[in-house]
């Protein structure tokens, strides 16, 4: 249980790792539009706020079932 437990865990963090990438990314081309006042590049950067909303939800699902998979029992 132990080790699925921990592999659940690694699991969480390289989702949260690939999530902060993806929005680092988002905020280096909204600068670069905003500073290019490039409507291309602010488009593209509205486009892939789906992915930063899709892998937030992923993550706060897995988390909710950790804890209630780890929730002592009564």
């Amino acid at each position: 249980m132990q080790r699925h437990f921990e592999q659940e865990l690694e699991g969480l963090k390289t989702n949260l790792i690939k999530m902060g990438s993806v929005a680092e990314e988002a905020i280096a081309l909204s600068i670069k539009a905003v500073l290019d006042q490039d409507e291309k590049v602010a488009q593209k950067v509205i486009e892939g706020d789906e992915r930063i909303n899709s892998l937030e939800i992923e993550i706060d699902n897995a988390i909710i079932d950790l804890l209630a998979l780890r929730q002592p029992s009564r």
